[in-house]
């Protein structure tokens, strides 16, 4: 496994943020101002077992991220950038009035794919803002 500097990991996730953020098709795209990280580390343990079973799930970007997002989210896009692609997936919490967005930034390597990076935000107000801001 490839250890990198803290720094630099959130550096890199902040421009890779940026930048598939400006891909997706909207008028403006979703600034977010903070995110909170969820676990992914036992999600892989359950991707390496499916692929070792030859799931059809595990074979595709979109389909693990759906997988991991569970059914009440929406994926809207995920955007390939070489071995690296990052899926957006959406979904409204009718109970307390906002729309919560999740990111999620999956590598593939040869056949298997991997989650790096799972990150949760929300919008408590119209507009084009997400962060972990409580909603009042």
């Amino acid at each position: 496994m490839l250890y990198l500097p803290t720094r630099f990991v959130s550096l890199l996730t902040a421009l890779i943020l940026v930048i598939c953020s400006q891909a997706m098709a909207s008028d403006l795209p979703p600034m977010v101002t903070s995110y909170a990280e969820k676990p992914v580390q036992g999600f892989n343990r359950q991707v390496e077992a499916a692929s070792k079973q030859d799931k059809k799930w595990v074979r595709q970007a979109e389909s693990i991220s759906q997988h991991y997002a569970g059914s009440q989210f929406k994926l809207v896009r995920t955007v390939p950038h070489g071995n690296v692609s990052v899926s957006y997936l959406t979904r409204i919490d009718q109970h307390h009035h906002k729309q919560i967005l999740m990111i999620l930034m999956l590598e593939q390597s040869g056949k298997h794919w991997r989650l790096n990076k799972a990150m949760v935000s929300w919008q408590c107000k119209k507009g084009q803002h997400f962060s972990t801001d409580p909603c009042h």
